[in-house]
């Protein structure tokens, strides 16, 4: 740059000699013929035009040199400028590279309707989320049952509090789930426990008083974890811990049920988690799955383990099922797949129906202690296990409705209760065979949008026992915490409130009332939803919940 500064320079000097030598000649020419009197006017007129044009070029030159003097004085501003330059178009390339990789096709982090990484050519993919809910709860019944002597309605695992308040966090979840290799698929979820006595939550252990709280409060259970692969768009194949194919209302996802959690009789009467392997084939107008596993958890009554069974993880060396088998098939009649991922229907949406079925056996022993198991004089003690339901679902477009039946028949020969710690078959707690046990659970469900994100719903459930549980008491007449399970009444319960969808699902607010008309028995006790045995009547709950899907 500096020899190209010197060259102009040069040039602008010769420029400046030729123009004075120019000049000069000019001069004499003019003076020459003025002497000798023989200039005309046209030569005069001619000389003065170059005159004119040399005095432009000149003033041009001048400024050039002007230009090249104050450019070379400034040569440490151009090198710095020339770096501050390559800087800058590094930056933008990195910055066209990085924009350009999370284009469509070749995305590797963001948000697609939660977090997510992912390679390139999209082949591995990891999704990261969570649901937070925290509510605030309000229990009332009229009366309570009494620890005092040996008869009438005494027990001395019920609560005894007639009204109950308080803020709860029910769940507290983290899920990670994904792909790799293209086809493979995994699941990993669970949950920060809440302090629920409830055999639904609590494996292994002897059951607290509703009093007491649990020493696991807080601790992380796993939920969900499973690898599946799928072998074509039909079918696919998954093996390690996941909800049992059978009902609806536990294939639903919590996040998406209608009330904000699953209804009573869901959690009394549906398999929940299991260990094994499941089969899955389904096309655009069916689904089928099937299970063989570790059998179901036993939480027909509570507190009551007419089975037994309860494999949400746990070891191989503590299961009891000889063999257990689950299925469920759906029949799409209209709609999409998608349109029933939620218990809800979304203003707009088509209409969408939907009939389900499931059916699901198994055979297994009962003990609660790793070393022996619980045995009675009946058949070597083995408990048998039959189950089935059927479900409906219609969506309108901003209304739906949902009804679900459920059948459940146990021939129990080693029945036993799970509170207070006391060891399985001493003189306080002693296991019984109470024979075959039928009972039936029935829940309908509708709802409807009033606004875009304002939505009522309503509902009805009802459970009952039809036969069996008359001998529990039978040998066994100082026996209080068995004497309450006998020929337990029905269970009815309405619902009724509202969703407000802040934000969809992901930011979800319900208002929810529960009210039961009449005795609710000990065993149809289910403490996560706020339903407590009572033997009077008009028992309430009111819940009121915030949810954050993340």
């Amino acid at each position: 740059m500096r020899r190209m500064q010197q060259n102009g320079r040069s040039q602008a000097m010769m420029g400046f000699t030729a123009l004075g030598g120019t000049f000069a000649l000019a001069t004499l020419a003019v003076a020459g013929p003025a002497v000798d009197g023989d200039l005309d006017r046209a030569t005069l007129e001619s000389m003065s035009s170059r005159l004119a044009e040399l005095e432009s070029r000149n003033q041009a030159l001048q400024g050039r040199v002007n230009e090249l003097e104050a450019v070379d004085g400034q040569d440490w501003l151009t090198e710095q400028r020339a770096n501050q330059i390559r800087g800058v178009v590094t930056d933008v390339l990195a910055d066209a590279e990085t924009r350009v990789s999370l284009q469509d096709a070749g995305m590797t982090a963001g948000w697609d309707g939660g977090f997510f990484l992912a390679s390139p050519d999209g082949r591995f993919r990891l999704n990261v989320g969570g649901m937070l809910q925290t509510r605030f709860m309000w229990g009332e019944m009229s009366s309570a049952y009494v620890n005092a002597g040996r008869g009438g309605q005494e027990n001395e695992q019920a609560d005894q509090v007639t009204s109950r308040s308080g803020f709860d966090i029910p769940q507290a979840r983290l899920e990670f789930s994904g792909h790799v290799f293209g086809a493979t698929t995994f699941r990993v979820s669970g949950n920060f426990a809440n302090t629920r006595n409830t055999p639904m939550e609590v494996y292994g252990a002897q059951f607290p008083s509703s009093n007491t709280p649990q020493p696991d409060s807080g601790i992380f259970h796993l939920l969900d974890a499973w690898v599946g692969h799928e072998f074509d768009e039909n079918f696919s194949v998954r093996v390690g811990q996941f909800k049992l194919p059978f009902d609806r209302g536990w294939e639903v996802p919590v996040k998406y049920q209608l009330t904000g959690q699953r209804d009573a009789v869901a959690q009394h009467f549906g398999l929940g988690r299991s260990q094994g392997i499941e089969l899955r084939w389904a096309t655009d107008q069916a689904r089928l799955r099937f299970a063989f596993s570790d059998g179901a958890a036993d939480q027909l009554f509570y507190g009551l383990s007419l089975d037994g069974t309860n494999p949400k993880n746990s070891p191989w060396s503590y299961q009891q099922s000889s063999w257990a088998v689950s299925a469920r098939g759906e029949w799409n009649i209209a709609g999409r797949w998608s349109d029933f991922a939620r218990m809800t229907s979304l203003p707009g949406d088509d209409l969408s129906i939907m009939i389900g079925g499931g059916v699901h056996a198994q055979e297994n022993k009962n003990y609660w202690n790793q070393n022996a198991y619980v045995t009675t004089s009946q058949d070597n003690s083995y408990n048998q296990w039959l189950a089935a339901t059927a479900d409906v679902t219609v969506n309108f477009g901003g209304a739906s409705i949902t009804g679900a039946f459920y059948y459940h028949n146990v021939r129990s020969n080693a029945t036993t209760s799970s509170y207070d710690g006391r060891q399985v078959g001493d003189t306080e707690n002693p296991a019984v065979a109470t024979g075959t046990t039928q009972m039936i659970g029935v829940s309908l469900f509708g709802s409807m949008y009033v606004s875009n994100n304002v939505e009522l719903f309503a509902g009805w459930q009802y459970m009952d026992v039809l036969s069996g549980l008359d001998t529990i008491n039978s040998g066994q007449p100082s026996q209080p915490q068995f004497g309450i399970y006998e020929n337990p009444g029905a269970f009815n319960s309405i619902s009724l409130g509202t969703n407000w969808y802040i934000d969809g699902e992901d930011m979800k607010f319900t208002f929810a009332f529960d009210y039961m008309p009449s005795e609710v028995a000990f065993g149809w006790s289910t403490p996560s939803n706020g339903v407590r045995g009572t033997p009077g009547s008009n028992q309430f709950v009111l819940r009121t919940q915030l949810q954050l899907l993340f």
